[in-house]
């Protein structure tokens, strides 16, 4: 058996906690897509990563 006001504190808690983790990410901002200098709008193009073996 729950005590009373312990659903309600565990509710408060998931919500700040959610609030808190969207203000964040809201916050946080992405870096831009590079794009080879010369291509025309539309152009495909291929990334290749090298790596050392």
């Amino acid at each position: 058996m729950t005590q009373p006001g312990t659903a309600r504190t565990g509710f408060s808690l998931l919500a700040t906690i959610a609030i808190a983790v969207a203000i964040l990410a809201s916050r946080s901002y992405a870096s831009g897509i590079e794009v080879p200098a010369g291509l025309t709008a539309g152009s495909e193009y291929r990334l290749v990563f090298v790596t050392a073996d």
